[in-house]
């Protein structure tokens, strides 16, 4: 795992903005520095799951553990002009199979393309994946539309309370 991880440091593309701006977005492994903003962002993205559901994994994790998760070496930030504006997890399962943990960008950087390319890296740069798999809430069309677009399909359904129907997401390797 730790040789996928040294080729996966540092990843970045000038992007046009719906301004015509132009910025440098870099998706790079995060560092411990990064914890209380990437928290920030996340808290920030899932306030709402977490008030309409009663729970969101993503959602005010506690600094020591998101510290862990960064240590791990699956958490990657996303910086545009070396601000962190995002995060996306990566989590290796066996047989080829990816998940994708989480994917966040700050409510301000949002329907710019940032979550499309952060998720495109990814999948480019674990070449080893033959499958990418995912969850998240049937009832935020958003974010199921978001990952229709980039060729994920609902494979399943995990009820987890009355309110919160989780839906499995997958992209095989053809596909990609």
């Amino acid at each position: 795992m730790k040789m996928i991880l040294s080729r996966l440091k540092v990843f970045t593309q000038t992007y046009r903005t719906n301004y015509g701006n132009t910025v440098n977005i870099k998706l790079e492994k995060a560092d411990e520095c990064d914890a209380e903003k990437i928290i920030s962002i996340r808290n920030q993205c899932f306030y709402d799951d977490y008030v309409q559901f009663g729970e969101c994994p993503g959602f005010n994790i506690p600094l020591d553990k998101m510290k862990i998760r960064i240590q791990e070496g699956n958490l990657f930030k996303i910086t545009i002009d070396n601000e962190i504006t995002g995060d996306i997890s990566v989590h290796i399962l066996d047989s080829g199979v990816h998940w994708i943990g989480c994917a966040a960008v700050a409510k301000k950087y949002q329907n710019r393309g940032i979550g499309s390319f952060a998720i495109k890296e990814i999948e480019k740069k674990y070449r080893s994946a033959r499958i990418w798999q995912l969850e998240t809430p049937l009832s935020n069309i958003r974010n199921c539309r978001f990952y229709e677009k980039l060729g994920y399909k609902v494979i399943g359904e995990k009820k987890l309370t009355d309110k919160l129907t989780l839906g499995v997401f997958e992209k095989r390797k053809n596909t990609l």
